[in-house]
C-alpha cells in the first residue's frame, strides 16, 4: 500500500488498554447526536513501552500517544501530526479507506472538525486503496492524504456509510508524529518492523 503500512511492534497489544480520563470528545456533526471520536490520557508507562518498540531514529518525532474510541468517520486529513500509528484493540470489520482528489475543507456538516482535523468534500474524491484492521494489528497512516472510516460490509444507502451505528466503536491505541509518513515507514521497515 501507498499510503498505509502494516507494522509488527513486537509488543503484546494488551500492554497499552490501560485508558485514563477523557481528554478530548471530537467529530460532532449534523447527522448523528454523539461525537465520533473520545480521546482518553494514556499512562505515562504504556507510552514509555510503545516509545522503547519505535525506531531509535523516529522516537524523537513521536508528539504524543492516546487511548480512542472510534465511531466512523467521513472522509479527512489532520493537520497538525502527520503520521499516525493506529494499534488496534477492539475491531468491528470497519475499512480505513484512503482517497485521491481535491482537497477541500467540507463545513455542511461538521459541527467542529474534529479539533485536529478537518473533514473534505467527499464528492470529488477518488478511493485508491483500505484496509480492514484486526484486533491487534499495527498500522501506520498517511494522515495527510483523505481517508475514511466506514464498514467493510454495508447494506445502508451509500450517503449513510459514513454515519456511525449506535454503539459500534473501535478501540484504538493512537500514536501521533510530527515527521512525514515516508520518514517513519523507511525507519520501520529499516528496523524489520514491517509486517509480512
Amino acid at each position: 500500500m501507498k499510503n498505509a503500512l502494516k507494522v509488527n511492534l513486537g509488543v503484546d497489544p494488551s500492554l497499552f488498554n490501560r485508558p485514563g480520563k477523557v481528554i478530548g470528545r471530537h467529530g460532532y456533526t449534523t447527522d448523528f447526536p454523539k461525537e465520533r471520536l473520545v480521546r482518553k490520557f494514556m499512562p505515562a508507562k504504556q507510552v514509555e513501552v510503545l516509545r522503547q518498540a519505535l525506531p531509535e531514529s523516529i522516537r524523537a518525532s513521536l508528539m504524543h500517544v492516546n487511548y480512542s474510541e472510534i465511531r466512523l468517520l467521513r472522509a479527512h486529513v489532520h493537520i497538525d501530526d502527520q503520521a499516525v500509528m493506529n494499534i488496534y484493540l477492539h475491531t468491528n470489520g470497519e475499512k480505513t479507506t484512503f482517497w485521491d482528489g481535491p482537497i477541500e475543507v467540507d463545513d455542511g456538516i461538521t459541527k467542529d472538525n474534529g479539533n485536529d482535523y478537518y473533514n473534505v468534500v467527499h464528492d470529488k474524491l477518488t478511493p485508491t486503496e483500505f484496509f480492514v484492521a484486526q484486533p491487534g494489528d499495527a498500522w501506520l497512516l498517511n494522515v495527510r492524504k483523505p481517508h475514511s472510516v466506514s464498514m467493510q460490509y454495508d447494506e445502508r444507502p451509500e450517503d449513510q456509510h459514513f454515519t456511525p451505528v449506535d454503539g459500534v466503536l473501535r478501540y484504538a491505541v493512537q500514536a501521533y508524529f510530527d515527521a512525514p509518513y515516508e520518514v517513519v515507514a523507511a525507519a520501520l521497515i529499516e528496523a524489520g518492523k514491517a509486517a509480512a
